[in-house]
């Protein structure tokens, strides 16, 4: 099966742009938050496109029909290429739409309202008229808010943005609701779910098993999770915690995105952190612009260096 192909309509069909959101968050309200992947064909997991459009017709030139696509988050924002951010969400809806078993769609931190890159969206949106971002900006918000967040293969791997989330059992990552558009003050305040979501979005790891220090350096966590100051959001964790929860969760690799001067492998190669976005191909420990595939997902996964990495 080719890629598909669709003409991005220009900026003189807005109400065609709405309807494709709305249909498009239509089936993401269908799809569960933690989603078991189905084990029969190959899977190849995408870190960050942000708007690199150009990437992700390649990416589907090699793969779609014959994989199954999960994609990790941050769809927009940074674009090396004029509307891109736009033109890649219109082609990977477009997609979703059409053939919504053969992609998933997660969520990342840049998929919502305060980190998605607002300037850079408005101006997008307005080349539809001056009202299209007044009138769009919800509907777009809104399909972005009812993604899912995390994928689990039976073999072993877990597949979300950020990073894990402080939880007692996989029911805290199943727990999370749709329809959260944004996190106001951090999610202080709001009920537990809304961390977890935040927390699945912005964490981070620090490659050691030493224990975490706060910024006051008062105190000392080990095997906890603490405020991420570098961010002003979300937690970082260390291997301690990483173990911990990968063991509730019955997991051996996590894949992420997320943070590009991270790509590589950590914590005895169960991490891996990809990014597909050609504009940080010399950032972090695996130079490059890269997919990560699941030749085999029959196949119990014990390390991510079990995943072949195939370059862009």
């Amino acid at each position: 099966m080719s890629r598909p192909n669709f003409d991005f309509p220009g900026f003189n069909d807005l109400e065609g742009f709405i309807t494709l959101l709305s249909d498009t968050r239509a089936i993401f309200k269908e799809e569960p938050n933690y989603q078991e992947l189905p084990l029969d064909r190959p899977i190849v997991f995408v870190g960050d496109t942000h708007g690199d459009i150009e990437t992700t017709e390649q990416i589907f030139d090699m793969f779609f029909g014959t994989h199954l696509i999960a994609m990790l988050g941050d769809y927009v924002t940074r674009a090396p290429v004029e509307h891109g951010s736009i033109k890649n969400i219109h082609y990977l809806f477009e997609v979703k739409r059409s053939h919504p078993e053969d992609l998933i769609l997660l969520r990342g931190n840049h998929e919502t309202p305060d980190h998605a890159g607002i300037i850079e969206i408005m101006l997008d949106l307005r080349e539809f008229g001056v009202d299209a971002w007044r009138n769009t900006s919800s509907t777009l918000y809104g399909t972005f808010s009812d993604m899912p967040y995390v994928v689990s293969t039976e073999n072993g791997l877990l597949g979300l943005h950020g990073g894990l989330p402080d939880i007692k059992s996989v029911r805290g990552l199943k727990l999370v609701p749709k329809g959260i558009e944004g996190f106001p003050n951090n999610g202080e305040g709001l009920p537990a779910h809304y961390q977890t979501a935040l927390q699945i979005l912005w964490n981070d790891h620090v490659a050691t098993d030493e224990p975490l220090i706060t910024l006051d350096g008062s105190k000392k966590e080990k095997g906890n999770s603490v405020y991420n100051y570098s961010r002003h959001t979300g937690r970082l964790y260390n291997q301690h915690h990483f173990n911990n929860v990968m063991s509730l969760l019955g997991k051996n690799v996590l894949v992420r995105g997320h943070d590009y001067n991270e790509k590589g492998y950590a914590f005895d190669d169960r991490l891996l952190t990809i990014f597909s976005a050609s504009k940080f191909v010399n950032h972090g420990n695996l130079k490059g612009k890269y997919v990560a595939v699941m030749d085999d997902p029959q196949k119990e996964l014990k390390t991510a260096k079990e995943l072949r990495i195939v370059q862009l």
